[in-house]
């Protein structure tokens, strides 16, 4: 029983935070803060999806890509397929399959890493205007591999931008009744 306990507190604690509720506490409960996604309040009409891969494999894994977006509702007004005259941020995937060195042409290094770079303006210096990342997942290490299969890549793709589709979901809550 005291291990349940632990696991629902230890699970249940972060998740109430980010839901911005209460956590009990001996005053009758202390009001958390609330975590707001970077993505909040992101038009991602207005967000330009490139993809870094395999050139062979760059068609099927970016119409994947572009049906996954529709078919979560970030995408309303357009298709997100063609490059954006008054695009506000970038979101890059990139499924980078590197040859090791020319004497090793059958080893390959793997990096994965999703990231949506915007125009960021600092509060105390509007005048100057930068680009940053504001938010990114990426594998901590690359991998030393024989080769990446395609399957591997449309995983990877898959995978990759559930995460970005539930993090923006959950900053933009308004979108969840679009389409699913």
């Amino acid at each position: 029983m005291k291990l349940l306990k632990c696991r629902l507190l230890f699970i249940g604690i972060p998740l109430l935070i980010l839901a911005g509720g209460t956590v009990p506490g001996d005053g009758g409960g202390v009001q958390a803060e609330v975590a707001i996604p970077t993505v909040t309040g992101l038009d991602f009409d207005k967000v330009e999806f490139v993809l870094w891969t395999q050139h062979e494999y760059h068609d099927q894994l970016y119409a994947r890509a572009i049906e996954q977006f529709r078919k979560a509702g970030l995408y309303s007004r357009t298709d997100g397929t063609e490059t954006h005259q008054d695009k506000i941020a970038t979101l890059t995937l990139a499924l980078d399959v590197t040859p090791l060195d020319e004497t090793s042409p059958a080893k390959f290094m793997y990096k994965k890493k999703l990231e949506l770079r915007e125009e960021v303006i600092p509060t105390r210096n509007p005048k100057v205007h930068f680009s940053a990342v504001t938010w990114s997942l990426a594998s901590q290490e690359p991998i030393s591999t024989d080769r990446v299969t395609l399957e591997q890549l449309k995983d990877d793709l898959d995978q990759m931008l559930y995460q970005f589709i539930l993090a923006y979901k959950m900053g933009n809550p308004s979108k969840n009744n679009n389409k699913k």
